[in-house]
């Protein structure tokens, strides 16, 4: 037996767990694939957020990718670079999110002396890519990109640089003669939601989305047959808009090749929320989703295939934990983001999950970037930072075991945490409705300005809009309901005359009002709708809420709406809510190294209040040494934006017989098990 092992066992020779051991049993002779570890890809910002996400543009984005780029050097920063390299980054997405949609790419090529504001370009984004011996994926800006530009982005990046491919010669001019040879291709960025203030502002429907996508897959084939090009379904996972999703998967269909899903974890949208929770659930909110997740993304596929009329592989181009706030702590940086964030890879990752990429947003600065050089005197790595270090080293091979197991954890929150249900039990339990409507009619209220005017009439209640240029959110109603309550809004509603562009509807918000809780959500697409037609939304109003005021939503679009939103059936209810089943503690994926004899286990502990001993039995050959090691911290909020509490650290094992590894796992911990073996 090896030194090391024999250290091992005289280290650990008082080892005495404080439970019953949980079993995982690792056959080594298994093979259920290759691991995919395209999953393990990330997101940077590079696009001009100008009249997106801020008033004036900033050359931090636009000249550094949001850190990743020297633009004195011209070349990677340095840490930067080290930093990426050492947690393998397989797939890089750019140039953004929704900063896509104002992006012109030919703004970002050519001499530096042209394209002064981005000095981190096409070209650069793409040297970056090289330095990282990663795959780039690139986002077709949606409301900025014609079909022609597109096909001339293709020509730019993949046709050889001849004279009947005018841009491959541009390309050559700029200092790279040979194609780069891209493939990956996302068509837009969440264009459901529209160009945000972009002007003129736009808004697409389906079918307007799915016109654009086959002409510019078409064109953009028609120069590279090979690529690859993805369909963008509904910001609104987990649950599914019918409405965007199954028109735009048909129509693409025929020339898309893969599916884009957004998945963002637990959705708490301001300070008030966070702070109106006991501290403990919403922390503990991302571990309890994970399950959850692994389920909605099995049906989101199959709705897929079904509106598709075809198996269409899932890119996840975004995912996170949805905490859009700052205290008690921004949680968004926390080891409960990235233990979330850990076990949602780990099921991507299963060549069995139908999931051909994925991208964590984001790797460097920005709002969730998980390691940060901006302002500070070295480079920070946050948790989730830490946790991908070991999803680096444990997901490789052959994948040969997956599961849950470990006693049952609950979650039984006082209300329900955004998307995150409740846990308990030993089986799921349907949510329902109550019957009677909090709304009544006597609660209308009229309103009358020179543009917009609401009256009610038989049952119908209506808001005559005439030539608005301006955002409109005039007072519907107030609602009295129960303190803290799950509502659902309902109603029929059409418009008949010119929205330009504007999105029309009803808005929900807290009984207190907008400020300072900023708790509300977006009921829209009526503009769309000249006949009646159903809509809804829900609201987890927060404690001190009794209730909800709903207000006419008008967002104003690139000119005047005239015309008349009308209203039927409007109808607030309150949800008793369902819940999953307590999850197992436990969550793990093995994989082994072909013709190197080494295998790796992952193991996720989803209990925040205890440490669980675990013995992994191994058949199939004989361990010969083995290496443990562990991500953990003293709370889930730990952040390390002050100090890196967070870290990886070894992780005591204890081997037996030659085919037993004992390790005691921490609370909220990810452990990578590392082990030699020869054959029996």
């Amino acid at each position: 037996m090896l030194a090391s092992t024999v250290a091992l066992r005289l280290a650990l020779s008082v080892w005495d767990p404080p439970a019953p051991r949980v079993e995982i049993n690792v056959d080594l002779r298994s093979d259920l694939g290759p691991v995919n570890r395209l999953v393990l890809g990330h997101n940077i910002e590079a696009a001009d957020p100008k009249g997106i996400f801020a008033a004036e543009s900033d050359p931090f984005v636009t000249r550094t990718g949001t850190g990743v780029w020297d633009p004195d050097k011209r070349r990677p920063t340095a840490d930067i670079l080290e930093a990426a390299r050492a947690i393998g980054i397989p797939v890089v997405r750019y140039p953004g999110g929704c900063l896509a949609h104002g992006f012109r790419w030919k703004e970002t090529v050519g001499p530096l002396s042209k394209r002064s504001r981005f000095a981190f370009g096409l070209d650069e984004f793409l040297a970056y890519c090289r330095a990282l011996g990663a795959i780039p994926l690139i986002t077709v800006s949606d409301y900025s990109c014609t079909p022609d530009e597109a096909a001339q982005l293709v020509e730019y990046l993949n046709a050889p640089a001849s004279p009947e491919h005018p841009w491959a010669q541009e390309r050559a001019r700029n200092g790279h003669a040979e194609p780069y040879g891209v493939l990956w291709f996302e068509l837009g960025n969440e264009s459901d939601h529209g160009n945000h203030d972009l002007q003129p502002k736009t808004r697409w429907a389906a079918d307007q989305y799915a016109d654009w996508f086959l002409a510019c897959a078409k064109a953009m084939k028609a120069v590279d047959p090979r690529i690859r090009c993805g369909t963008l379904t509904s910001t609104t996972f987990p649950a599914w808009n019918d409405g965007w999703n199954d028109t735009v998967l048909r129509c693409t269909a025929p020339l898309a090749d893969f599916a884009v899903v957004h998945c963002y974890s637990v959705v708490l949208t301001s300070d008030a929320q966070a702070l109106a929770l006991p501290q403990r659930f919403v922390q503990q909110a991302p571990l309890a989703s994970i399950d959850a997740f692994r389920d909605d993304l099995q049906s989101w596929r199959a709705k897929v295939r079904r509106a598709a009329g075809k198996e269409l592989p899932l890119a996840v181009t975004e995912f996170n934990a949805m905490y859009l706030q700052e205290r008690p702590a921004p949680m968004r940086f926390s080891l409960a983001s990235a233990l979330f964030c850990a076990g949602f890879v780990m099921d991507l990752a299963d060549p069995r999950s139908g999931v051909a990429a994925a991208n964590y947003w984001q790797f460097a600065n920005g709002y969730w970037g998980m390691v940060q050089n901006r302002g500070v005197p070295s480079l920070r790595r946050l948790p989730a930072y830490r946790a991908y270090e070991l999803l680096h080293r444990g997901l490789r091979g052959r994948w040969i075991a997956t599961g849950r197991t470990g006693p049952p954890v609950t979650f039984l929150p006082p209300q329900q945490i955004g998307i995150t249900q409740r846990c308990e039990g030993d089986r799921a339990e349907p949510e329902s409705l109550e019957a009677r409507s909090l709304y009544q009619p006597a609660a209308f209220q009229p309103h009358t300005e020179p543009k917009a005017e609401s009256t009610v009439e038989d049952g119908v209640i209506r808001l005559r809009l005439r030539g608005a240029t301006a955002d409109l959110h005039p007072l519907l109603a107030a609602v009295d309901g129960p303190d803290g309550a799950l509502l659902e809004v309902s109603f029929q509603g059409r418009f008949v005359g010119d929205a330009a562009g504007a999105r029309l509807g009803l808005s929900v918000l807290d009984r207190r009002g907008w400020e300072p809780y900023h708790s509300g959500v977006a009921i829209e697409g009526v503009e769309e709708a000249r006949s009646w037609r159903k809509f809804s939304g829900r609201l987890q109003t927060l404690q001190g809420s009794k209730g909800c005021l709903i207000a006419w939503r008008v967002i104003a679009g690139e000119g005047p709406v005239d015309g008349l939103l009308e209203v039927r059936g409007l109808s607030v209810r309150v949800v008793k809510p369902g819940h999953r089943p307590a999850y197992p503690a436990l969550q793990f994926v093995a994989c082994r190294e072909p013709g190197r004899r080494e295998a790796s286990v992952l193991v996720l502990n989803r209990d925040a209040e205890r440490a669980h001993p675990i013995r992994l039995r191994v058949t199939g050959g004989l361990v010969r040494s083995a290496e443990g090691l562990c991500v953990a911290g003293g709370r889930l909020d730990e952040t390390n934006l002050d100090s890196e509490t967070v870290t990886v650290r070894p992780l005591a094992l204890r081997l037996a017989s030659g085919s037993r590894i004992e390790a005691l796992l921490p609370p909220a911990s990810l452990v990578l098990i590392q082990f030699q073996w020869s054959n029996p």
